[in-house]
C-alpha cells in the first residue's frame, strides 16, 4: 500500500488505518514529538564536534611529543671519561676507546688531553659532525691523525702543537 497509495480507496485505507483520521495539526505534532525522540538535535551536533576537536587535539599533542622527545635523544651529547695519562703504557695494558655517535669536537678534546697539542677549528660546521671513532691509545699523534683524514667531509692538520680542522 505504500508504494502506490492512490492504488487504494478511502474506505481501504480506513480499514488499514483502524478507522481513525488525523487533522493536520495532529500530524504536525506527532511530526515533532517523532523528530525529538529520533531526529538528533543541536545538542548532537555540538557533542559530536567537541568529540572530534578532542581526539584531533589528543592525536596532535602526541605527535609532537613523540617528535620532540625522538629530536631530543639524538641531541644527547655522548660522555666518554679519558684519565689523563704521563706516561705511555704498554699496548697490552690499555684498552681502546670507542667513541660512539660522538660529536668530533668531543673527540677531538679528548686527544688534545691525552697527547698534548691544541685544537683550532676553520670549519666550525665539523664540531658538530657525530663519528663512530676507536681511538687506540698506544697510536702516535701522527697515526691518529691518519685515521681521521680517511674522513672525506674534514681534513686535520698537525703543525707547531696545533691541530687544525678544515
Amino acid at each position: 500500500m505504500a508504494e502506490q497509495p492512490d492504488r487504494y480507496s478511502e474506505d481501504e485505507w480506513d480499514d488499514v488505518l483502524g478507522g481513525e483520521r488525523l487533522t493536520d495539526e495532529e500530524k504536525e505534532q506527532a511530526w515533532q514529538r517523532f523528530e525529538r525522540r529520533h531526529w538528533p538535535g543541536r545538542q548532537a551536533f555540538w557533542r559530536n564536534t567537541a568529540a572530534l576537536l578532542a581526539a584531533v587535539l589528543t592525536l596532535s599533542a602526541l605527535a609532537w611529543t613523540a617528535f620532540h622527545l625522538h629530536t631530543h635523544q639524538q641531541n644527547i651529547p655522548e660522555t666518554v671519561t679519558v684519565e689523563p695519562t704521563n706516561a705511555m703504557p704498554s699496548a697490552a695494558a690499555v684498552e681502546p676507546i670507542v667513541f660512539e655517535n660522538a660529536p668530533l669536537e668531543t673527540i677531538l678534546d679528548t686527544l688534545s688531553r691525552h697527547y698534548g697539542f691544541t685544537v683550532s677549528y676553520r670549519n666550525a660546521g665539523a664540531k658538530a659532525r657525530r663519528l663512530y671513532f676507536t681511538w687506540d691509545r698506544t697510536m702516535t699523534e701522527d697515526e691518529a691523525i691518519a685515521l681521521f683524514n680517511n674522513f672525506e667531509s674534514f681534513s686535520l692538520t698537525l703543525s707547531n702543537d696545533i691541530l687544525e680542522v678544515e
